[in-house]
């Protein structure tokens, strides 16, 4: 799993890092951090905000990472700013480009969209959960001279071959936003500092165990209505 930090000062990034961690993902977490803020001599107590990508992602990733997030700033007093991770990609590439953004989320599908590039980010399709031919037809307007990032395009090589013969893939370190990037997305996009207990992942479907309580319900007494 790849960990990003990175430490804003009076809106300057004074320090960033990225580790590849293999195995205990949330105490190499809370080392990195733990390291960065050491080597500005600051406390926990210093931090008035938190950054953190809200995904769409992997669910352990996701929810790791927020956990730990939601943790310190309960300890610290900081409040969290939660940014959209594709659009935190996009928002360090050159203005006036595309990206085509896919990653594999299990169940045959891709957490998928389409937003435009540079400090200003738009979508042109929305970002989601989609089955890998749907997403493809769907961003294939947008494919002629668009960058592609993410696992999605290679795991599902034959729905996205027409995209992958006239875009330009990105390298491996695009496939999530650093922290760094979405310090860069915040500088031209207002997202609301919010306490840390409405501090929610953009998972964009029903994470697992939701649609395995659901599915045992119905086994048990049929639909059930959520109006």
């Amino acid at each position: 799993m790849m960990q990003s930090v990175a430490l804003e000062e009076d809106g300057l990034l004074v320090d960033s890092s990225l580790h590849l961690q293999t195995e205990g993902h949330a105490r190499g977490l809370a080392d990195t951090v733990a390291q960065l803020l050491a080597r500005r001599g600051w406390q926990a107590d210093s931090l008035d905000e938190l950054i953190v990508g809200a995904g769409p992602g992997s669910f352990t990733g996701l929810r790791i990472g927020l956990s730990f997030a939601k943790g310190l700033a309960f300890s610290s007093g900081a409040r969290i700013r939660n940014v959209p991770s594709i659009a935190a990609i996009a928002a360090v590439l050159p203005a006036g480009g595309r990206l085509i953004y896919a990653t594999e989320a299990r169940r045959n599908e891709v957490y998928g969209g389409v937003v435009t590039t540079g400090p200003v980010v738009a979508e042109l399709v929305a970002v989601g959960a989609y089955a890998p031919v749907a997403f493809a037809a769907a961003a294939a307007a947008f494919a002629a001279g668009s960058w592609s990032a993410g696992n999605g395009a290679a795991r599902y090589a034959e729905a996205f071959a027409a995209i992958s013969a006239v875009s330009a893939p990105l390298e491996a370190s695009f496939d999530a936003p650093t922290a760094a990037a979405l310090l860069a997305y915040l500088r031209s996009h207002d997202v609301d500092l919010v306490e840390p207990a409405m501090v929610e992942p953009a998972y964009v479907r029903p994470h697992g165990s939701a649609e395995q309580r659901a599915a045992a319900l119905t086994a048990q007494s049929g639909p059930v209505s959520t109006d």
